[in-house]
């Protein structure tokens, strides 16, 4: 067989990009393997990438470039495929960049990815209880991957160490993020609609935090719907009505400035789309809206990708 290296940064990319609807039903939650000491939570919801009229082109481009060529050589040996297999992305992260992984969900079977880490040169087992982890080094990336297969349509894929906990809070060793976490708990239970492509919840730690104003952030979340806008909305909550009030007064000033300064005099459409922007606090929590066209979007994504 031949070789193909995994790299989570690849891995990422390619599962960004999909076409089909193809969810299945899981044995309990992909949330059930977050750890509670992680600082970063998120959830990536590929259907509107994959049915989003604003993003057909972006998607024929994909197919027909270098991306889908790409896509269609990892499917064949893996199984994954963002185009039609492929339907939620679950990610955590620890703090000071110690590492973290994703959690992908969908139709693909895991039987035919579990052969291939098999055949590969190199690769380690772990026994962490009842759970298998694999582990190799990626040569692309430098340093050591790891992957675990939870059932048939289930991948946790990352850092080894942030694996590793994955398994062992599934398996109870270690508590839950979602089970320790009141800012979790209220961000799981919250509306989820299918326009929902992205939501990030940050749990940060003040003991390694060094800026004196960022220790007082208690929790932030962000969310983009898609529909015919892509709507960003930034929810922060920190210690006191105070801080509150001076980081939301210094965001719109630093904002607004950049737009006057720096934009408006060359850009004055992108000046325009930037007084969308919305400040607003209520007690000791600041909240950022902004709306921007999804075809706006859609454009700047696939040259993000070019690029």
């Amino acid at each position: 067989m031949k070789r193909t290296t995994l790299s989570l940064a690849a891995l990422l990319t390619v599962l960004t990009v999909g076409f089909s609807n193809t969810a299945r039903a899981q044995e309990g939650h992909a949330l059930d393997w977050v750890p509670a000491d992680v600082m970063l939570v998120g959830s990536l919801n590929l259907e509107p990438l994959k049915t989003h009229p604003a993003l057909a082109q972006l998607r024929e481009w994909v197919q027909k470039g270098d991306i889908g060529k790409g896509l269609d050589e990892f499917a064949k040996f893996t199984g994954l495929d963002a185009r039609r297999n492929i339907d939620r992305i679950y990610a955590f992260g620890y703090a000071n960049d110690a590492g973290g992984a994703a959690i992908l969900e969908g139709s693909f079977e895991t039987a035919q990815l579990q052969t291939f880490l098999e055949a590969q040169y190199g690769m380690k087992k772990e026994a962490i209880g009842a759970i298998t982890m694999f582990q190799w080094w990626d040569e692309k990336e430098q340093k050591e991957q790891a992957a675990v297969l939870d059932g048939p349509h289930r991948i946790v894929f990352g850092d080894p160490l942030a694996v590793r906990n994955a398994a062992k809070t599934r398996t109870g060793v270690i508590p839950t993020a979602k089970a320790v976490s009141e800012e979790f708990r209220l961000w799981k239970a919250g509306p989820n609609p299918t326009s929902r492509l992205l939501r990030v919840l940050a749990m940060p730690d003040p003991n390694s935090i060094e800026d004196e104003t960022l220790k007082s952030l208690k929790n932030a979340s962000l969310t983009l719907d898609m529909t015919d806008d892509v709507a960003l909305e930034v929810i922060s909550g920190w210690t006191s009505a105070e801080h509150a009030t001076a980081v939301a007064n210094f965001v719109e000033a630093a904002w607004n400035a950049h737009k006057e300064l720096k934009v408006k005099p060359t850009q004055p459409d992108l000046a325009a789309l930037m007084d969308r922007l919305r400040v607003a606090t209520s007690g000791s929590t600041a909240t950022l809206q902004m709306a921007v066209p999804a075809q706006l979007f859609a454009t700047k994504l696939q040259e993000m990708i070019e690029n």
